[in-house]
């Protein structure tokens, strides 16, 4: 393979009567003026992950503009006319209200349109899980959403769904990955200005989506009562400040007040410390305004509306609850208040609270365990059907409470999370209560999410040698557990530490390693795929202490968890 300096590749994209003038006098201007941003920009082409494109928004073939957005959508019509060259193809595409978002969709619908595939665009910003549901409502091939979901302003993205409107997995990502290397030119990239294969998508085409919604919901007579509880909702800046009104309305839910400076869209996130709804200090304007206002609890979701997250009131303060405390309650809620299928299944991922496997095995629900990522929860729903499906969840804010879509979906979760809301005031029980009551039922888990970074020049070097040296030698704990497990992922591996037997993983290799130790604490390491950084996903077990507080609770656990965190360097 030859590599290009950043002044060949300048030069490949100064020469190219694809590019407007404009960005050419943009990329001479840079090359003159700021050589350490047209290194970066120029160096190296952007990579194409398992689930499309993300990166900052600028001129050049390593970040995020219309130049890369037509290079990886001429790529998926390459893979999908290889896949179906004698069929009609039709793509649904879809935008978030970040900046360029609009301008980005447009140019992905010129390109399909060159190619001489059917389009549908959104005609507004729509939330991602919009474009999964409409996949498969009108039968398309594919989808295309452009978003970065909560990554901050600077950034934009390229998300892919097949035809299932799930994220496509091994083989299929690598074979479209393999169509976006092979375009080496602009020449291979077909444009024009003829939309006439690009049709609108319409309110009409969700309305079976919002009519499943009401169909699903219950205790809708609780929402329409004087006892109806309060909430408050922030979009943070993104779609949901059209859809989750709109499915508020739907359900006849109307004791709600939006936060109205962050419900008004807009790609540069003015009022939020960040947009997204796993970061503690988004939440402080809402809180706030909760308060005033004497509300019950505040909904919150993320840029593209495919994450949420809640805070509840509990004994006069404001309570967030994180990613696997929400799955933890829908699903408990779900298996007490409705009929469940002949065989139900509920799917999960490894880093997800195993509350969530002790709570299905104790009603006797299979809980089937994926590695880290919604594509996957997908394919399993693909593969087992629609017929017994009961939830779906990740913990870092994803949940999926139905089977219109096959990817996680805030619309859908906020309108179970209303109807709980109205379950629990109409019980005089608030949202602690009840999961106070599952820990005691259960048991106690307390989980925490940190992050090594790694600096040396040869990051993956050091984050292979951590990885191994874990291993080799898992580190003792403060709470005096012994280490009695290791499931390595990477070699598809588990031994018990105590009788050495070893027994395969069912799932596919993946760089993760998970050490549970002898009173249920669990750690998962995992590096990260974008930046040189180890993940870690820590999990403390413990007795619930009726005598204490949930705070005082929850602060044991944290501040063992803090000494926990020291033996791994973190």
């Amino acid at each position: 393979m030859i590599l290009m300096s950043a002044d060949d590749n300048a030069l490949i994209w100064l020469n190219s009567p694809f590019l407007a003038e404009e960005d050419k006098n943009l990329i001479k201007i840079i090359q003159e003026t700021d050589l350490e941003r047209f290194e970066e920009n120029f160096k190296k082409n952007l990579e194409m992950g398992t689930g499309g494109l993300r990166a900052i928004m600028d001129i050049g073939p390593s970040k995020i503009n219309r130049y890369t957005i037509a290079q990886a959508t001429q790529a998926l019509s390459n893979y999908l006319k290889m896949k179906q060259s004698s069929a009609d193809l039709k793509i649904v595409v879809g935008y978030d209200a970040r900046n360029h978002s609009k301008e980005f969709a447009q140019t992905a619908s010129q390109v399909l349109s060159a190619n001489h595939i059917e389009v549908y665009l959104s005609t507004h910003p729509i939330p991602t899980p919009y474009v999964s549901f409409l996949v498969r409502n009108l039968k398309a091939d594919a989808g295309i959403m452009i978003t970065a979901s909560h990554n901050p302003k600077e950034y934009n993205g390229f998300k892919i769904f097949n035809q299932t409107g799930a994220q496509p997995i091994h083989p299929e990502d690598a074979q479209i990955i393999e169509a976006y290397n092979n375009i080496k030119s602009f020449g291979q990239i077909q444009f024009n200005d003829d939309l006439s294969l690009v049709k609108e998508i319409s309110q009409d085409m969700l309305k079976s989506y919002y009519e499943t919604l009401k169909k699903n919901a219950m205790h809708l007579d609780i929402l329409k009562s004087a006892n109806a509880p309060k909430m408050i909702y922030t979009s943070f800046h993104g779609v949901g400040s059209y859809a989750i009104p709109y499915a508020m309305e739907n359900i006849d839910f109307h004791n709600m007040l939006l936060l109205e400076e962050q419900c008004i869209p807009n790609g540069d996130f003015p009022t939020v410390a960040s947009p997204n709804p796993e970061e503690d200090e988004s939440f402080q304007r809402a809180i706030d305004f909760a308060k005033k206002n004497e509300a019950d609890f505040i909904l919150a979701t993320d840029p593209d509306a495919d994450r949420l997250r809640i805070a509840v009131k509990h004994e006069g303060h404001f309570v967030l609850l994180d990613g696997n405390q929400i799955g933890i309650i829908l699903l408990k809620y779900l298996i007490e208040t409705r009929p469940l299928p002949p065989s139900p299944y509920v799917i999960t991922t490894i880093v997800t609270s195993p509350l969530i496997k002790l709570v299905c095995q104790k009603h006797k629900i299979r809980c089937i365990e994926v590695l880290t990522g919604f594509k996957y929860i997908g394919d399993v729903m693909n593969q087992e059907g629609e017929e017994n499906f009961l939830f779906a969840c990740e913990e870092s804010c994803g949940y999926l409470v139905n089977s219109l879509t096959r990817d996680k979906d805030a619309i859908s979760g906020s309108t179970l999370i209303v109807e709980l809301a109205g379950y629990l005031k109409n019980r005089k029980i608030s949202f602690i209560d009840y999961l106070i009551k599952i820990y005691e039922d259960y048991g106690f888990y307390v989980n925490h999410l940190a992050s090594l970074n790694i600096r040396s020049s040869q990051n993956k070097l050091d984050v292979d040698l951590y990885i191994k040296n874990m291993k080799l030698s898992p580190p003792s704990i403060p709470s005096r557990e012994e280490i009695q497990q290791i499931d390595d992922y990477e070699n598809g591996l588990s031994q018990n530490l105590k009788t050495l037997v070893k027994t395969p993983l069912d799932l596919p290799i993946s760089k993760v390693l998970a050490l549970s130790y002898s009173q249920g604490t669990r750690i998962i390491i995992r590096p990260s795929g974008t930046e040189p950084k180890i993940k870690f996903y820590f999990t403390l077990s413990s007795k619930y202490e009726r005598s204490m507080t949930y705070a005082q609770n929850i602060e044991n656990c944290d501040s063992m968890l803090k000494k926990i965190k020291k033996s791994f360097f973190v």
